[in-house]
């Protein structure tokens, strides 16, 4: 199983991905229409397991679903988001050990092997067209190509997505993701489409992903005076709720900072307690063995205690 995703944009995608109706929205906007019409997307069930081999998890999370065709065959679709926010030629060849693990734990858990759909996500901060594994070996003839392991791969790149392309989404939550996703490192963008994104979340307003999207705009550096004033061209109910949302994110905040604060205080006086143990000590005669045992710190960092404050030992 992959890590734990500490990257703020793989984890709302992941958080928001996870939920059946809005992974169904997301695969009828990612994947090509010729598959969508073969699915039946209320068999869609998500599945506790992962495909991330060890050495793929600095590069990779990834969500798997299992889903029945309309003839009653099972596939997989495996969203894998990109870690990375740049371009890593080696991609392809990643995936290509990704599929791998996949098929190969579906014949170690002796089940009928279900083909996988892959779905690569990237929003990194610079544009990248991602290089399938055959464009490797294009100087090779065509008698030797058949050898290679040829894939499809669907490719989303927020890049290549317009914002008149994203806003068409019909589900507003993964819009609005998605846009403030694309927008995240250029305010002044964001900016420009603030209202159009707010308008896309308001039957959401109420949703248990709202706050996540509202915290995860916080951090784009846009200024507070640009959401004010889109919030004004708002309709009442909405706007309402929004001033509601951003006041109570703002309380949260400072409960959160407080606690933090309490706790680094504590940390230091405690810190503070133990360097005035070890010099009262250290000042009593007491040798270094039996102050490591008295305080539970080790020789370096009593040492160290001890020439912070001119003990010479």
């Amino acid at each position: 199983m992959s890590k734990e995703i500490v990257n703020p944009h793989d984890k709302l995608v992941k958080q928001l991905l996870s939920q059946k109706e809005l992974a169904i929205d997301f695969f009828k906007e990612a994947l090509p229409q010729s598959l969508v019409s073969h699915i039946k997307f209320e068999t869609l069930t998500p599945l506790d397991t992962s495909f991330i081999s060890q050495k793929l998890e600095a590069y990779y999370s990834d969500l798997i679903w299992s889903v029945q065709m309309n003839d009653r065959r099972n596939l997989k679709i495996s969203i894998l988001l990109e870690h990375k926010s740049y371009a890593d030629p080696n991609t392809a060849f990643q995936l290509l050990e990704y599929l791998a693990c996949g098929y190969l734990k579906q014949r170690r858990e002796k089940r009928k092997p279900e083909p996988i759909v892959p779905i690569l996500y990237y929003h990194g901060k610079h544009n990248w067209k991602f290089k399938p594994l055959e464009s490797f070996f294009q100087d090779y003839p065509d008698s030797l190509k058949a050898y290679l392991p040829t894939f499809l791969t669907e490719y989303v790149n927020l890049h290549d997505l317009s914002a008149e392309e994203i806003l068409k989404f019909r589900n507003g939550l993964i819009s609005s993701a998605l846009m403030i996703q694309k927008y995240f490192h250029y305010p002044q963008h964001l900016s420009s489409h603030i209202l159009s994104i707010l308008e896309k979340l308001r039957p959401y307003l109420h949703s248990n992903h709202i706050e996540s999207i509202f915290v995860y705009l916080g951090e784009t550096g846009l200024e507070d005076s640009v959401l004010e004033e889109a919030v004004k061209n708002l309709p009442n109910d909405m706007s309402a709720r929004v001033i509601t949302l951003r006041e109570q994110l703002f309380s949260k905040g400072r409960e959160v900072g407080k606690k933090e604060g309490i706790v680094e205080g504590i940390s230091k006086g405690h810190e503070r307690s133990v360097a005035q143990t070890i010099l009262n000590a250290f000042d009593a005669g007491i040798d270094l063995p039996t102050i490591r045992v008295i305080t539970g710190e080790s020789e370096e960092k009593i040492l160290h205690i001890l020439k912070q404050n001119c003990r010479v030992v």
